[in-house]
Formats: C-alpha cells, structure tokens, sequence
C-alpha cells in the first residue's frame, strides 16, 4: 500500500472520540464533575455493584455527561459510574449474564455535590493477592494492606480524532458484507498476491503513521506538545535540581511533611531491609523510621520548618553512596523523585492542595507526569476506535467503545500487562440509555 492509500484508509475511518484528558497541573483547568479513581459520587439509593460471587467491584471512573461539550451518542446530562473487577487475574466476563465482573450506573440524579459514597467495607484490596496497585508499590509497610480505592485525578473530556489500530483488508464478515463479487474478479485476473515481507512493511508504514496522526491529534485536543519519555526512570536529573534549588526557605525540599513520609517510605521498601541492597539496614532504617513516624504524626500539608528540613537533608546526604557502581540508582535520587512525584498524585483530588505545590515542582516533573511512557503515547478514551493490545474491533464492527481505560503509570494502575480495560456497548442499547448490556473486556500485551 502506498503512502496515498494509507492516508485514504485514515480519511476513511476516522472517527470522532472523547479524550479523558488528566490535566497537568491537575488543577490546572475548569473544574468537572469527571474523574478517574477515588470515591464515586453515586446516590445513596443505588446499590454498589458486586459480581456473581457475591464481591463487591473497585471504582474505576466517573463521567458526568455535562462536561462532555461536543454532541455525542452519549447522554446530554447525568454521571456514568464505571466499575469492574480489579483483583489479581482482572478476568472480565465478556457476556450479557448477571453479576459478572463489570457494571455500568447511569445516574440522572448524580452531580457534583451528592456526597462521596464509600465503599462496602468486604471492598478487597487492589490487585488481590497480586500487588497491581502501582501507585503504592513498595510504599507499605509489613503490616499495612494494599489500597482498595484507586487514585483520584480529574478528568477534562475533550473531542479528539481517533483511527484503527491496524489495517484491515476486508470487511468483517459477521458485520459488514463481504464483497465476493470483487473477490472474483480478484481470482479471475489473477492480481499478484504480496510478499510476506511487503505485508510487513505495509503494517509497519501503517503503524509508524498512526503514531504520528495520535500524537498530532492528542496535541490538538489539548493545546500541549508531546514531551519525550524520559528513560532516566530513577528521576536523578530531576532530584537534583530539585534537592538543590535551595537550601532553606520555602523553595527548599522537603516543602512539605507528605514529601517527606513519602521519602521514608520509597527508602524502606526499596533499600531497608531489601535482599539485594543489605548494607543500608542497620545504620539508615532505624532514622528512615523515625522520620516516618513523625510525618505520619504531622498534617500532611504544613510546610516543614527550617530546622527539620535541614535535619532531614543531611540525612538524604547520608544515602549519597551508589549501590553497585556509580551508573546505578542511589537511595537519595529515589527518594527526592518519588517524594514530590507521589505528592502531586495523591493532591490530585483537591484543587486547593494541588494549588499549595510550586510551579517549578510540576515543571520539573512533567516530563514523567504526560501521558508518554516506552509503550508510545497512552490515554483513556470514550467512543472512537478503541485501543488495543491485541486485536481492536473491527471498523465495520457497530459495537460502540463506551469506555476505554488505559494503563497509566501516572494513575498508578494497570490493566493485563500494560493494557486497556474496556466497556462495550451495543449502539442500540446506548440509543436506549440502557447499559445493562454493556460488555467488559481486559487486554494485556
């Protein structure tokens, strides 16, 4: 296929979708009643969804059709509630049959200040026996049990353009008519078949120009560029400007006692007590405890008093030693990354503390805060194409992508191996406002 039937193919099945945009700052942007994660805000009189074992489901996403400003097939007004199974195999029942593993609530009577509902308290813990939660992964301590609520950040739906993931040569046979008058023809005159390796380049030509049009798209629709993935995924570079920015004053780190619990904790799960990195154990873990203690016993979002930050300073000096060579991750940069990067993420739910975090933190951390990572550029969608890692839909398909969720480092979650969770509907079922109906499916690479 030549460069101009390519482009023909995108011409052809472009498809308008929504972006479940995360804004960045997370407050920077008009307020919604949209979000990822947290606690839904769902009425008192609706049941919270279980499966058909009886296990309640995690909340996964909210979306209140008045954010949505361009005309979908979507309701004009009220909230869509998202849950599904989100323990340690994420197997979703791909069926119409009662208590599976998914629910869509459709809810007229939902806005942004029904109060947050919590969830049952027989709610299990993210990922089961299999620590998916990301977002906290090698932050507990022993004796702590893993999250049962995902992290909050709100979303800013805005339209964006999508395309097929891959070529598709025919029509789907079980919905679209297959054309066996040309394929004839075809046979008949005896048209060269293509290579295996001219296949291949064609899917490869289609690939690398869908990665491009996504990416264009995604700049339209939000008015930002794309910022590399940054592969230094220890955040040394960024630790540093941070750490010395200053040494006191408010500009200096810690900035506040989160940052500082979140130290402590990265230190502990990652090099107090460890296996492979024994040689912190005796001397750092008793300090790297004590600061816990004490952050734990503060209010998260006071400022840390010069004295305590200069206390606490030259204790990170202390984890200045590499751990096997000088190329390899130190204690110090992981602490100081991790420590502001956690404290953007869990201040994402509140304007008025997202708002306390200094511009120049979220600048130096943008870079691993977009939505660009070593698997390409990753968003969460409705309608559209919906992505795949395996085999997406068909274009002649008519099931409509009510919700497609992506893994996000960002978000801390993560579906299959670095896959999508999605929710399909049937487009007569939508047309209906009936989501009874509506399908999940989880997709890993």
């Amino acid at each position: 296929m030549i460069e101009s039937d390519i482009d023909a193919y995108f011409a052809q099945f472009r498809r308008d979708a929504i972006l479940l945009h995360r804004p960045y700052p997370p407050h920077d942007g008009p307020p919604t009643n949209s979000k990822f994660g947290g606690l839904p805000r769902l009425p008192a009189d609706y049941a919270w969804p279980r499966d058909k074992n009886n296990a309640p489901l995690h909340f996964l996403a909210q979306i209140d059709c008045a954010d949505i400003k361009v005309a979908t097939p979507l309701p004009d007004r009220g909230v869509l509630f998202f849950f599904g199974r989100d323990d340690d195999e994420q197997i979703w029942d791909a069926d119409n049959a009662p208590g599976r593993s998914t629910s869509v609530i459709y809810a007229l009577d939902a806005f942004a200040r029904t109060p947050l509902r919590d969830h049952p308290s027989d709610l299990g813990p993210i990922g089961g026996t299999y620590f998916r939660a990301k977002a906290w992964q090698n932050l507990l301590l022993k004796d702590e049990d893993g999250p049962r609520v995902h992290v909050e950040w709100p979303i800013l739906p805005l339209r964006i353009d999508s395309w097929p993931d891959t070529l598709f040569d025919e029509p789907a046979n079980e919905n679209g008519p297959f054309d066996w008058l040309q394929a004839l023809r075809n046979r008949l005159q005896r048209r060269p078949q293509p290579s295996w390796e001219d296949e291949q380049k064609r899917y490869e030509a289609y690939a690398y120009r869908h990665q491009i049009l996504r990416a264009a798209a995604f700049a339209r629709a939000t008015g930002k560029p794309i910022l590399p993935w940054n592969a230094a995924w220890d955040g040394r570079d960024v630790a540093e400007r941070l750490f010395e920015r200053a040494n006191c004053g408010p500009e200096a780190f810690p900035h506040f006692w989160i940052q500082i619990e979140y130290a402590a904790r990265t230190f502990i799960g990652n090099f107090g007590g460890s296996p492979s990195h024994p040689i912190y154990d005796e001397q750092q873990l008793p300090t790297a405890l004590a600061w816990l203690d004490r952050a734990r016993a503060a209010d998260a979002a006071a400022a840390v008093g010069d004295p305590d930050k200069a206390s606490f300073r030259r204790w990170l000096m202390t984890l200045e030693k590499p751990l096997n060579g000088p190329k390899r991750r130190t204690p110090y940069a992981q602490c100081v990354f991790h420590a502001v990067r956690l404290n953007i993420r869990s201040w994402a739910r509140d304007p008025a503390l997202s708002a306390k975090i200094a511009s120049f933190a979220y600048a130096e951390m943008e870079p691993h805060m977009s939505g660009n990572s070593v698997w390409g550029l990753q968003y969460s969608q409705m309608l559209g194409h919906a992505p795949s890692a395996q085999e997406p839909l068909h274009p002649d398909d008519p099931t409509l992508c009510l919700l497609n969720l992506a893994s996000d480092p960002v978000l801390g979650w993560m579906f299959g191996d670095v896959g999508n969770a999605t929710f399909y509907s049937p487009p007569d079922a939508l047309a209906r406002r009936d989501f009874a109906d509506v399908a999940g499916e989880v997709v890993g690479h």
